[in-house]
């Protein structure tokens, strides 16, 4: 059953029930990284009704010090149907966050700021909170266990993100030895530095073809499901040869095809209802489209790399709380984001709401679990 938390008139029991008819079963949590604003009231009978002349409005500001109080209504599919129509007399659309308690649930912000206010800007905040845990975790810790095996004493990252495989190797690798992380994106860079890890690391903005070290400079590079994105893989691949000391390792992972990977494949299909014409293709094209494996191989060949290069398919189980979290991961916090507002940016919560709707009918509308898969790499230099 879906959870809507409520920081206004819905926790009256008054108003639960004339919009849903019955007192719904609540408990009292807390929105992280909100903040309350005012909207003004356009209806003047509202106005007089409520004796007030502001709408109150929540608004994403990234801050882990920030925090509306609130309700968490335990509500049925019906319910949260009656408010909506609640709450669009008002202008207000339902989005997807986590509150303190780690509840997954709906909330209501004012129209015109969800956009422009709410989540502009704010997609590595949304791909740590929510796509780090669904997918990129176990990969994280499956790298870092393979890392180990070779005893490094200089690990260069590339395509770091927001840090969650940094992480993972300052925690694991002994004190001496040096990692530094890199990733093109700043603000990427800028919220892994910020998240901090366990010990120093040198964050560096760093192009992956064309690396700014030395030849010889480290004794392993590695990368998490960034080779995708690099335009000439070839090329990526022949600076990591060139930064690696004789005999020392590179190991990265690619995801598997689209078909293997449910969430993004169910996004992507859903996609098609919205956008029937002209369907963002992104998660197939980029992130699920360099699966092949004798590609990547005469890519190394190409980059230079002479040694055979041995391959891992790992199928692993991707689990969240509620459909609407992949759906906001997917939809909100990756580059398939801005395939969705180019096409129509007013429609990125209710194209958010079709891929919820998309993974409830195939997984349920509780705790969701599904089959991801990837294929790690590693080749000696």
């Amino acid at each position: 059953m879906p959870l809507l938390f409520s920081y206004g008139t819905l926790q009256l029991e008054s108003v639960q029930l004339a919009t849903f008819g019955r007192k719904v079963q609540a408990a009292k949590d807390t929105l992280a990284k909100f903040e309350l604003s005012k909207v003004p009231m356009r209806e003047r009978a509202r106005v007089e009704k409520l004796g007030t002349a502001h709408h109150q409005n929540v608004i994403f500001n990234g801050d882990a010090l920030s925090q509306v109080f609130g309700t968490v209504l335990d509500i049925t599919d019906e319910e949260l149907h009656l408010a909506d129509r609640y709450e669009r007399q008002a202008d207000y659309r339902r989005i997807a966050a986590t509150t303190a308690a780690g509840r997954s649930v709906w909330v209501y912000a004012h129209s015109p700021t969800i956009i422009d206010s709410a989540f502009a800007g704010s997609i590595p905040q949304l791909y740590e909170q929510f796509l780090v845990p669904l997918i990129f975790e176990p990969y994280a810790a499956d790298l870092t266990s393979r890392i180990l095996r070779h005893h490094p004493t200089r690990v260069l990252e590339i395509a770091a993100g927001t840090g969650v495989v940094t992480r993972y190797l300052a925690n694991a690798l002994p004190a001496e030895c040096a990692i530094v992380a890199t990733d093109l994106n700043q603000p990427m860079l800028d919220h892994a530095a910020a998240a901090g890890t366990s010990r120093p690391v040198e964050w560096r903005q760093a192009d992956a073809m064309h690396l700014p070290w030395p030849d010889e400079s480290f004794d392993l590079v590695v990368c998490q499901f960034g080779v995708m994105f690099f335009p000439d893989k070839a090329k990526a691949f022949s600076e990591a040869r060139r930064v690696l000391r004789p005999r020392g390792s590179f190991i990265f992972n690619v995801w598997d095809r689209i078909d293997h990977n449910e969430f993004a494949d169910i996004v992507t299909k859903a996609l098609e209802i919205p956008f029937p014409d002209d369907p963002p293709r992104f998660l197939a094209r980029v992130p699920h489209g360099y699966h092949e494996l004798s590609n990547i191989a005469q890519d190394l060949t190409r980059g230079g790399f002479a040694r055979s290069p041995e391959f891992t398919t790992l199928p692993a189980r991707s689990r969240a709380a509620s459909p609407c979290i992949p759906a906001v991961a997917y939809c909100q916090g990756t580059p398939l984001r801005s395939e969705i507002e180019a096409r129509d940016a007013s429609r990125l919560i209710e194209v958010t709401g079709i891929a919820t709707t998309a993974i409830a009918a195939r997984f349920g509308s509780g705790v969701v679990d599904a089959k991801m898969q990837a294929h790690v790499i590693a080749v000696d230099r």
